[in-house]
């Protein structure tokens, strides 16, 4: 872990530092040393471009419980490789980010035929192996929940909720000759926030259809089905990418080759805090720079921060 001359935990990354002027000191006696001390000692620390950062793995003995990725090398040359979280087929991962105990995954799109009405469960974070803790939940601060299409007024409940947690309603008019260019207005698409604890595991969803707009006559608007997925808010903010999903869905009934991102949040042992982790020799944050954090995303239980004035992963010793 590096040392910092500003108390900052949020630093410049340690690969493009230096040892000269004020640029970030560190424990680490060379700079490849420094970069390349993402992972454990002797694990995979990359996927293609992708940083697989520990508690993140793919070799086991190389990622804590419930932190298994699995690197996908499909043949042929110049062909990506693909990471993607837990086994081949969970979501694909965009980004780990340590310092945000978050990872960027690529957002699965439910479609809906229209006039259904049955209730759906839909799953958003990969289920647990045997014996596997659950690490991950939706998370409520940095995502929102994104209806397209027309006519329907969506509820949703959390895996057990009696109450509903979020209600939207979309509507499209024939008069409409092209997709407004906000985000999400209620024409066409609409918007609903996560519950405060973010989604674990699933949810359930249910459309309620109007009769006189399930489909209209305008000139942008192909399928009758309403389509939902989760996107991270930042990214869905950019009017640039939802006016190109949102097109894709309406005119076309299919997000196209648009990567929608959504974001996990993710912590140690949902059911304990720093204090009671605290006597455990497995509690890990190794690093004698390393302070335990409880977590104030939406997933339970704690992390691992560097300290003060310090940089780099705080799940490796030094």
């Amino acid at each position: 872990m590096a040392m910092t001359h500003e108390a900052k935990t949020h630093a410049a990354p340690f690969a493009g530092s230096t040892l000269t002027g004020t640029q970030p000191r560190r424990c680490c006696s060379a700079i490849a040393a420094a970069a390349a001390n993402i992972a454990l000692p002797g694990c995979q620390s990359k996927c293609g471009e992708l940083d697989i950062p520990y508690p993140f793995g793919i070799s086991a003995g190389c990622y804590r419980p419930g932190f298994k990725v699995t690197c996908n090398r499909k043949p042929g040359v110049g062909v990506a490789q693909k990471l993607t979280l837990g086994d081949a087929a969970g979501p694909a991962v965009l980004e780990i980010s340590v310092p945000n105990s978050t990872v960027r995954i690529r957002s699965v799109t439910w479609f809906f035929a229209a006039g259904n009405t049955s209730m759906r469960r839909l799953a958003v974070v990969p289920s647990a192996g045997a014996g596997e803790p659950h690490q991950y939940v939706l998370s409520p601060k940095r995502n929102s929940l994104v209806h397209v299409g027309c006519g329907f007024r969506a509820s949703s409940w959390t895996a057990h909720g009696a109450r509903a947690f979020s209600n939207c309603s979309s509507s499209c008019h024939k008069d409409d000759r092209r997709v407004p260019a906000q985000r999400c207005s209620g024409t066409g698409c609409c918007e609903a926030r996560l519950p405060s604890g973010g989604l674990n595991g699933s949810f359930r969803t249910r459309l309620e259809w109007g009769t006189a707009e399930r489909r209209v006559a305008s000139p942008w608007i192909a399928t009758d089905s309403a389509s939902l997925f989760a996107a991270e808010r930042v990214w869905w903010r950019d009017g640039t990418n939802s006016y190109t999903v949102k097109m894709s869905l309406l005119a076309f009934g299919k997000a196209g080759a648009v990567v929608v991102p959504a974001v996990l949040d993710w912590a140690f042992d949902k059911s304990s805090t720093c204090a009671e982790a605290a006597p455990r020799p497995d509690i890990g944050c190794p690093s004698k720079h390393s302070e335990c954090v409880d977590s104030d995303g939406g997933a339970r239980g704690y992390v691992c921060k560097c300290g003060n004035g310090y940089q780099g992963n705080p799940y490796v010793r030094d």
